[in-house]
């Protein structure tokens, strides 16, 4: 049965062609993408007065608490699958909320929540850390992937300026050879989130943790990305890939899959490696931003 008019459903998983454009799959929408299609979610609550339903049922949404983080934003956590058709598909995640971010700002930028009794990860020194989520094992776009040296070199630095105030989030403990650095290894998305909401400062990759560093305004944030993070006319060059979005209005927009962040609460820049390295120059750069913004 249709729904009203009023109301946008969203399911969990996106519906898109392949790179060919000869196979129709579909992918539960990961972390990173659902920041993205929560900016298009809260566009869509703002400006068009829709009531924001969202499909509930995927444990690495329920992993995350969406429910927590986006209840702001969606009205409705739908327990099971919506059946019917009529559906709301953004399109591209990385062409559409850039585009509602560049034409109305911070308004369509979700306000997360985060609650403290949720969490069930280590006490740390709230508010005065630094997190570096590296990113190394991308399976597509790999472009993105940090090189292990530079993923150490990193580590090692800020570990110098900083001590038991950097935290290392990841699964590959040999990226750490020393033992005395703080590590979060856990699959619990949600503690990896307040973690990064409570930190002084974010670097990362190409990833979600990313993303959804700029929507919690952690105060400075450095995103360390490739070549391809942006496109100009991305559509126009690869043709329409989600049957059942309207991208007619997209079709002259860039792709885009930098970080959407609040120019008044957080401090950013963002960096690009060549060959899945920084140039010495912007390993600095790095360095001195987050010695700034850190101390």
């Amino acid at each position: 049965m249709p729904h009203s008019p009023d109301t946008v459903i969203i399911k969990h998983v996106q519906m898109a062609y392949d790179f060919d454009r000869e196979k129709l799959f579909s992918s539960t929408i990961r972390i990173g993408d659902l920041a993205g299609l929560m900016i298009c979610a809260q566009y869509k609550k703002i400006y068009e007065q829709k009531n924001i339903q969202f499909e509930y049922v995927d444990k690495v949404h329920k992993s995350l608490k969406a429910h927590v983080l986006f209840q702001n934003t969606v009205d409705t956590f739908l327990p099971e699958e919506y059946k019917g058709l009529d559906i709301y598909d953004p399109g591209n995640i990385w062409v559409t909320a850039p585009y509602y971010y560049r034409k109305y700002g911070v308004t369509v930028l979700p306000k997360l929540t985060l609650e403290d009794s949720l969490f069930t990860g280590p006490n740390l020194d709230w508010g005065n850390y630094v997190v570096f989520a590296p990113l190394t094992d991308a399976e597509y776009t790999t472009e993105r992937n940090m090189s292990r040296e530079l993923v150490v070199s990193i580590i090692d630095s800020l570990w110098e300026k900083f001590g038991d105030n950097l935290i290392v989030i990841t699964k590959d403990r040999t990226l750490i050879p020393n033992e005395s650095i703080n590590k979060i290894v856990t699959d619990n998305l949600y503690d990896i989130i307040y973690i990064i909401g409570h930190a002084r400062t974010f670097i990362g990759g190409d990833s979600g943790f990313t993303h959804f560093a700029g929507l919690l305004r952690v105060p400075a944030m450095v995103s360390i990305y490739h070549r391809q993070c942006f496109v100009e006319h991305y559509i126009l060059r690869t043709g329409f890939d989600r049957p059942f979005s309207l991208q007619g209005q997209f079709i002259k927009e860039p792709f885009d899959s930098r970080p959407n962040i609040d120019p008044d609460q957080t401090k950013y820049i963002n960096l690009i490696m060549e060959n899945h390295r920084l140039s010495d120059q912007d390993f600095e750069q790095l360095l001195d931003f987050v010695t700034r913004t850190s101390t």
